[in-house]
């Protein structure tokens, strides 16, 4: 009696779905790489230029005024500060058109709170009064924050050094959580940090 066979073999399964079932591979393949990864070569190819990363959302330079600084290989005055934003930027830029349309009601669009300066010429904190080696002068901190936040908003700086950045959120009256792991960069941190808001008030 011939056994009654109700299912296909690999072989019929190759030949009968073999070049679907390819790409259907293939499509999973490039997927995971586009979705898990982030591998944009993956569909673009290594020799292409870089996509524009959409997570970047402006650089400027910031000039350190007439400081020169040697690097070991060449000297130089400038260093280069990156904004980025996850997704889309926060919708902080006024918008005069559409307040011109619709009067009485503020609208905003999708950007800082004004336009960005080509260079921040600040010079940077003298050597004898600063109390961290990559200290950042505090009003360049002030006008980074006067662009991408907005008053009683918070700021983390987890990295906090000299505590430059929360006196910069005090006196642009933002919040900030500062966290040091250093001792003695936390303890002047910390009398920086006081006297800064007995001179806010």
């Amino acid at each position: 009696m011939e056994e009654n066979k109700d299912y296909m073999t690999t072989d019929q399964i190759l030949e009968t779905a073999g070049i679907p079932l390819l790409l259907f591979v293939i499509l999973i393949y490039y997927g995971m790489r586009l979705w898990f990864m982030k591998d944009i070569s993956a569909i673009r190819g290594k020799n292409k230029p870089p996509v524009k990363d959409e997570e970047n959302y402006a650089k400027v330079a910031w000039k350190k005024g007439n400081f020169v600084a040697n690097t070991g290989r060449k000297s130089k005055n400038t260093e280069e500060i990156a904004f980025f934003t996850k997704g889309k930027a926060r919708n902080l830029r006024p918008d005069a058109k559409k307040d011109k349309a619709e009067p009485g009601i503020s609208h905003y669009m999708s950007g800082a709170r004004g336009m960005l300066p080509t260079v921040f010429d600040i010079e940077p904190p003298g050597k004898n009064s600063r109390i961290h080696q990559a200290e950042k002068p505090v009003q360049l901190l002030q006008q980074i924050l006067g662009f991408v936040t907005e008053e009683k908003e918070w700021v983390l700086n987890q990295f906090a050094g000299s505590f430059s950045l929360g006196e910069a959120a005090l006196l642009n009256e933002r919040n900030a959580i500062c966290i040091e792991i250093n001792e003695e960069y936390f303890e002047k941190g910390k009398e920086r940090l006081l006297s800064a808001k007995s001179r806010s008030r």
